[in-house]
């Protein structure tokens, strides 16, 4: 095996944090400011004699006497040596480890170490001059802006608040006498190149800057928000991708809210700062946020790493909703337990938190919705539930969403509840889920080479059971191959048990027909069917298929067991129906009736 050179190996301990590596191993516990213990995992003990120190980097045990750094409980816990263990912890940590690596190949990574070292100190260095700046300057309007937030001064110093002054070099010319050259100021991102080699201004000015962090709590980039309503400007600027600074892979407030989060083994992803901010002065110091709603694997990833009970915090409008159902793709596949906020309104946390207080939040943290409510809310802001076209179109995008649930049971439990909120029967869910899975669907978009029109076309969802498929299709065939069809089955079932699908429709429409006493050959009945009927794949085959001659005893057997499967279906669904209402309903009176209802379908099955 390879050598790895010595900067890469020293780049790899530095990053990697002990308590979260052994964590992920070894649930940890938190005893003390610095130290978290456990049970050690090198021999057996009932009362916890194993030790990690989170500022020193190490564990031990008082037990056993095994201690070291994080490569040693590599080595010691999956049995690696040196070198595999460097490169789990580097794979664990996103760091590239080249083959093959040539003196200048090591020259070159060690001189990109320090630049990214430099960078770090940097941002750390510009955090702090725009924190003086807003602690310095009270009258300034950024200073006067921030005391409308109402952030209290402890906050503002947890978070590293601070305003850029109104000017174009400031903090420029502050980094430049710091030591810092303008090509370092340009790469990390704080300021502006107008043309190359030209001259270069601050990307934050007169706006009030919040420092994004690490989960190791190192400045890496900034957000900085306008303070006068600008139609011109964006709301907010952030730092672009640089060396240190990937959107995808942070959240903001995580090194603040980490051992809150371990502590109460649940998180809270709100979407931005000042909800992370509010959440956190009302108790609720386990908030984090991504950068705006793209949020990434990478950061639920992050999240696994300690918990795995999340509360989703997202605004309640349509944008909010449709964020919150983006999120879930990259949550469900690593099988959270997932809660949304129950906020009335629309409000967000820092409104609620400046005008209602912090028991308003409490609540809604209290009475938090369960994950398929959430599904529902945010797919009708698409789908309109009431219709059954709609009910069926929602019903098949959280199949395609739950279907990502790696844990069967878990999922099969959101499938009833999601049946049951749309009223559908669960076995439609099932089955369409078994389709998708065969066909490999899920998560798949849009063909791209649709055509507009195509694209929007209205298409019948099929989600009746393989039984109800069956029946009617029999049915179809015995209406359109015997001359007494169609009068045979208006005499033996109620139209009312036939599904919306187009094949029930046009045994429908040919049941209207014999009961009128008409009746038309193949090609005459196709200029009779409503226009939608007559062109729906499949009907003009079995108009055509002149082998399809029924015998007696076939003819005998559809008319007994296919309107006795659709009566069955019927009764079933609409049990399922009654039972939701009555779960639902407060009405004295209607759950009477509803009771009754359920009888008379009892006594009738």
């Amino acid at each position: 095996m390879a050598l790895i050179p010595e900067s890469i190996i020293a780049e790899v301990i530095q990053r990697s944090n002990i308590v979260e590596v052994i964590n992920s191993y070894v649930p940890l516990k938190k005893s003390g400011n610095d130290s978290w213990k456990a049970c050690c995992p090198f021999h057996q003990e009932k009362t916890p004699s194993f030790h990690v120190s989170e500022s020193k980097q190490l564990y031990y045990c008082f037990g056993c006497q095994k201690g070291g750094d994080v490569v040693k409980f590599m080595r010691e816990y999956l049995n690696l040596d040196y070198i595999e263990a460097i490169r789990q912890l580097a794979q664990r940590y996103g760091i590239n480890i080249p083959e093959n690596v040539s003196p200048e190949e090591e020259q070159a990574y060690r001189r990109k170490r320090s630049e990214a070292g430099r960078l770090y100190d940097l941002h750390e260095a510009l955090a702090g001059f725009y924190r003086r700046e807003l602690l310095n300057n009270p009258d300034s309007p950024v200073a006067e802006y921030f005391a409308t937030r109402a952030i209290p001064a402890e906050y503002a110093e947890k978070f590293r608040i601070g305003a850029a002054p109104d000017s174009w070099d400031a903090s420029i010319n502050f980094l430049k006498q710091s030591g810092f050259t303008e090509h370092e100021i340009v790469t990390a991102g704080v300021a502006i190149e107008k043309t190359p080699g030209g001259r270069i201004y601050d990307r934050f000015r007169n706006r009030l800057v919040f420092s994004i962090t690490d989960e190791n709590n190192r400045v890496i980039g900034f957000s900085a928000r306008i303070i006068v309503k600008d139609d011109n400007s964006p709301k907010y600027v952030n730092s672009p991708e640089t060396p240190i600074f990937h959107k995808g892979s942070i959240l903001y407030g995580l090194a603040q809210a980490r051992d809150s989060i371990r502590r109460n083994k649940f998180a809270i992803v709100c979407e931005g700062q000042l909800d992370t901010i509010a959440l956190h002065r009302a108790g609720l110091d386990m908030a984090v946020a991504p950068q705006g709603l793209a949020f990434r694997s990478e950061q639920a990833e992050l999240l696994k790493r300690y918990t795995d009970k999340l509360y989703l915090c997202f605004d309640s409008d349509a944008a909010g909703q449709q964020g919150t159902l983006r999120v879930l793709e990259f949550l469900l596949p690593m099988n959270f337990e997932i809660y949304s906020f129950n906020i009335a309104g629309g409000k967000d946390p820092d409104e609620i938190m400046r005008t209602q207080g912090a028991e308003v939040l409490h609540d809604a943290l209290k009475n938090a919705l369960p994950l398929t409510q959430v599904i529902i809310n945010g797919l009708q802001k698409s789908y309109d539930i009431t219709t059954p076209n709609g009910k069926v179109a929602a019903a098949e995008q959280a199949v395609k969403l739950l279907g990502t649930v790696p844990n069967p049971m878990l999922r099969e439990a959101y499938f009833e509840e999601i049946a049951s909120a749309l009223r559908l029967p669960v076995n439609r869910l099932f089955e369409y889920y078994r389709k998708q899975k065969n066909y490999g669907a899920y998560n798949s978009r849009p063909d791209e080479t649709q055509t507009p029109d195509a694209a929007s076309a209205v298409v019948y969802n099929d989600m009746r059971p393989e039984n109800i498929r069956h029946a009617e299709a029999s049915l179809l065939l015995l209406a359109l191959h015997s001359p007494d069809g169609p009068r045979l089955i208006a005499e033996k079932l109620d139209e009312n048990l036939l599904s919306d699908a187009p094949a029930a429709k046009i045994i429908k429409e040919l049941m209207n027909m014999a009961l009128n006493g008409e009746w038309f050959s193949g090609s005459e009945l196709l200029n009779h069917l409503p226009e939608d009927l007559a062109q729906t794949p499949g009907v003009v085959k079995l108009l055509m298929a002149d082998d399809s001659k029924l015998t007696d005893a076939q003819i005998r057997q559809i008319l007994e067991d296919c309107p006795a499967e659709l009566r069955k279906e019927y009764l079933q669904r609409k049990r399922q129906e009654l039972l939701y209402e009555l779960r639902e309903t407060r009405d004295v009176v209607r759950q009477a009736a509803i009771l009754e209802e359920l009888k008379k379908l009892r006594d009738n099955n």
